[in-house]
């Protein structure tokens, strides 16, 4: 893929080609950022890049190690996440993934590289694991992916070079999408809106041909969810239920409803609204909530994200989900 074919985050990839071109390479980065916002996309354009077998100031995407490191079987190139039962990144991870690998030389290249997903959730007893090998690297380069920066220890972030990755703006998914698909104006804007920045997230909801409908029917009930009975209210949950296996995008999509008439309520600007195509109920609807109402639903709602990465029971989240929804009405 190589750097060049990365949607947005110029100033990020500029920096790294920078240091490449000058081999200015220290051995210790920090990406971090909202989930699905590229931070693995460009740790591992990076990574290729540093070991590719001609590399300047980007990878070839020809050589061996280029092409390995695309097939995800390049022997230099780690990937690092949890195996406890929380998803946490523990003390024994760090010993079986990273310190026992790092006593030896890299198998073919000049660097090993470890990327640690999800590095929010290493323990601090893991970081201090960790930190000597740091202190002290030989030919090894860590990348940290992190949803916030402040997860992780001071001495150990100290050590390295920082970067925040941000989301892409709605024009620069809507370029993308223009130029690689046949979609007609109204769908650009539409999965523009819906990707929340993401090319990632973008790419799930392409591949996923029932989502647009789910969501339809989502926000269908959403809209006429106080005069909704509870028998109706039932059947919205075995909705929720019968798409448990989409549970963290129909989390979004209940969230951004929210969110929508929130924003809406106090600014009265359309421009802010992720649910563009529902405008029309976002601007009735809202009218009839308090400010402190949809900020308080809308923060109530959050925590159960924390519930589908610690891999909570789903029938549960929804229960809990259409409870919250349930309790809007009164």
């Amino acid at each position: 893929m190589s750097f060049k074919n990365i949607v947005g985050h110029a100033s990020i990839i500029n920096n790294l080609k920078s240091m490449l071109k000058n081999n200015r390479i220290v051995h210790s980065y920090v990406f971090y950022g909202e989930d699905n916002v590229s931070k693995l996309m460009l740790a591992k354009e990076f990574a290729k890049a540093l070991i590719c077998s001609s590399y300047y100031d980007d990878a070839c995407d020809m050589c061996r190690s280029c092409t390995t490191t695309d097939n995800n079987n390049n022997p230099d190139i780690f990937y690092i996440k949890g195996t406890t039962k929380t998803g946490s990144i523990g003390v024994q991870d760090v010993k079986e993934q990273i310190i026992s690998k790092s006593s030896s030389k890299p198998y073919l290249y000049k660097y090993k590289i470890f990327i640690i997903k999800n590095a929010n959730s290493m323990t601090v007893a893991a970081q201090n694991a960790l930190l000597k090998l740091i202190e002290d690297p030989n030919q090894e380069v860590f990348i940290f992916l992190t949803s916030t920066k402040d997860s992780l220890i001071k001495p150990l972030l100290s050590r390295c070079y920082i970067f925040s990755v941000s989301k892409l703006n709605d024009t620069e998914v809507y370029s993308y999408l223009k130029k690689n698909s046949g979609m007609d104006n109204q769908l650009l804007k539409l999965y523009s809106s819906i990707a929340y920045g993401s090319l990632e997230r973008l790419s799930s909801l392409l591949e996923d041909t029932g989502y647009m409908s789910v969501r339809i029917d989502i926000l269908n009930n959403l809209s006429n969810i106080h005069s909704l009975n509870y028998a109706k209210i039932l059947i919205f949950a075995k909705t929720l239920e019968d798409n448990k296996d989409r549970l963290k995008n129909i989390l979004d999509i209940i969230v951004t409803w929210y969110r929508d008439l929130m924003i809406y309520k106090v600014t009265e600007n359309k421009d802010y609204i992720i649910n563009y195509d529902y405008i029309d109920k976002i601007e009735e609807l809202s009218c009839g909530y308090s400010v402190k109402t949809l900020t308080n639903l809308t923060y109530s709602l959050l925590p159960f994200y924390e519930k589908l990465f610690f891999n909570i029971k789903s029938t549960l989240i929804i229960e809990n989900i259409v409870l919250k929804l349930r309790g809007s009405l009164i």
